[in-house]
């Protein structure tokens, strides 16, 4: 049986179709952090992040964005006294570029990126009191772009 044109381009559509949602529907690689320092007002901490890749492909990544999520006592669970207001965050001005490898984990540190290229969190040293930021848990959010596969 010879196939037409048609059925050809439409099978091709249906395959790329489903390639498309088997991306959407796949896991994220996920972003965590260590800070190298404990957060004190006026101190400023670089984040040593972490990526995990869950996908049998390495990603290359091109950009990370960190941001302020939440602060919590770690005790209740629940919003903490202490504001967002008394952190901030300084994101590196250069794009990131590297790679993940399949079922992989990277880090800046084993990736040897420069420490001046790595997120900042600040703890803001103002007038105020900042006694219920003591033993708070401060939540980051992240962001990254990639493509799949591994770029030089």
């Amino acid at each position: 049986m010879k196939t037409r044109p048609f059925e050809a381009r439409a099978a091709l559509a249906a395959v790329a179709a489903l390639v498309i949602a088997l991306l959407l529907l796949a896991p994220s690689p996920t972003i965590t952090a260590t800070g190298l320092a404990a957060l004190r007002p006026g101190a400023t901490v670089a984040l040593d992040l972490v990526f995990a890749n869950p996908h049998p492909y390495a990603i290359t990544v091109t950009s990370v964005t960190v941001a302020l999520g939440a602060v919590t006592d770690p005790r209740s669970g629940r919003p903490s006294a202490c504001e967002l207001d008394n952190f901030s965050i300084t994101n590196p001005t250069r794009r990131a570029h590297f790679v993940i490898p399949a079922y992989g984990r990277a880090s800046y540190s084993t990736l040897h990126v420069k420490r001046s290229s790595w997120p900042q969190v600040r703890m803001v040293n103002d007038e105020r009191s900042q006694d219920g930021c003591r033993r708070v848990t401060l939540r980051l959010d992240y962001r990254s772009t990639g493509i799949p596969g591994s770029e030089p």
